[in-house]
């Protein structure tokens, strides 16, 4: 008998900076703040499908550095929003002027896995805003409706 996935509705958000040229590392030292992951342009992207069909790996078209606040499970984004302007916090200034300087591009990444129709809110605080458009950021929101089989 197939044993059924229980799912639980998770959020996640992600702050990329990408382009190229573009030195994650020097970006890291400039704001002060380790990311989750980066890359540079040319690096490998091996992802577990590519290995497993035997595809030839393909390559980083651009640079990158991200900051992610992993999966959480919660039923309120705002929790999240709230992590990012502590983390930031006295940041953007620094994070702009580097972008703008190096003609780089921002965006942020917000994964919404809903699961048994747990629907979660999705306000954006007015300071959150801000912090978007003062990085010249555009927002990405990903929405993924999770059902046991």
């Amino acid at each position: 008998m197939k044993q059924a996935h229980t799912f639980v509705t998770q959020l996640k958000l992600t702050l990329v900076v990408f382009g190229d040229p573009f030195n994650p590392i020097d970006f890291t030292k400039d704001i002060g703040v380790e990311p989750s992951d980066s890359w540079l342009k040319g690096d490998l992207i091996d992802t577990y499908m590519e290995l497993r069909k035997g595809k030839s790996m393909q390559k980083r078209k651009e640079s990158a550095w991200e900051y992610s606040i992993g999966f959480i499970s919660s039923l309120d984004f705002s929790e999240l929003t709230l992590q990012f302007e502590r983390i930031f916090e006295g940041k953007t200034g620094a994070i702009k002027k580097y972008v703008e300087n190096n003609q780089l591009e921002v965006t942020v990444n917000a994964v919404i896995e809903i699961a048994n129709g747990e629907t979660p809110s999705l306000n954006l605080s007015k300071e959150f805003i801000s912090f978007i458009h003062d990085l010249g950021a555009e927002l990405d929101f990903d929405l993924y409706l999770l059902e046991d089989e």
